[in-house]
């Protein structure tokens, strides 16, 4: 079983991003948090449109990925180590303690919140900290509403960055890469 912790450390191979270290760093994975919140409020909105032929879950599930690899890597950013428990037990703990977990618009919905919330107390200068853990245990209810364990989540984000390392594409855009 993967942790929280392991998962940083493997986030932390494929980090490829400006800043790293300083203060461009967190900015850069502050917005990431932002902008994939975003990411799978659009994969919901393509799922309501139903004319989009992709399997849905398997975006969701790729976004949430990638919106766990910026919780990691803004972690990392501000010197934290994250704790080393198991994903399938964040997970439980994290959907018990959200009310959240009655419906995927209802999580998605939530999360673009907390995604505003990361916004304001960067902007204002004011601790972030709080706010990331609210997304972070909104992504865990995620997976729970798709039906899949945290830890699904993480090892699909590990093995699309690899696989990406492996051909170069790590710098770049778009998740067709």
């Amino acid at each position: 079983m993967m942790t929280l912790k392991e998962f940083q450390a493997q986030a932390e191979l494929t980090a490829v991003y400006p800043g790293q270290g300083g203060e461009m760093g967190l900015t850069y994975v502050t917005l990431g948090i932002i902008s994939e919140a975003g990411e799978i409020a659009g994969v919901l909105k393509k799922a309501i449109r139903q004319d989009d032929d992709l399997d849905q879950t398997e975006r969701f599930i790729s976004e949430a990925g990638d919106a766990l690899w910026y919780v990691a890597g803004y972690y990392t950013e501000t010197g934290v180590e994250m704790p080393d428990i198991d994903l399938t037990v964040f997970q439980t703990e994290a959907h018990k303690d959200t009310n959240y977990g009655d419906g995927l618009t209802r999580c998605v919905y939530a999360l673009g919140a907390a995604a505003g919330l990361v916004l304001g107390a960067f902007l204002d200068g004011e601790d972030t900290e709080p706010f990331v853990a609210l997304y972070l245990q909104l992504v865990a209810a995620l997976g729970v509403e798709l039906g899949v364990t945290l830890e699904d989540i993480a090892i699909a984000n590990r093995d699309k960055l690899a696989r990406r390392a492996e051909v170069g594409t790590l710098k770049g855009s778009g998740d067709d890469r």
